[in-house]
């Protein structure tokens, strides 16, 4: 169980973070 859930929470918590930094970027440029 914990061999396949952390890889997968390293890759979910990359996407949110990949997501976020793109947000940011998208209210710096519409600001």
């Amino acid at each position: 169980m914990s061999v396949f859930s952390a890889p997968l929470l390293t890759v979910i918590f990359g996407a949110l973070d990949v997501f976020a930094m793109l947000f940011f970027l998208l209210v710096s440029v519409l600001n």
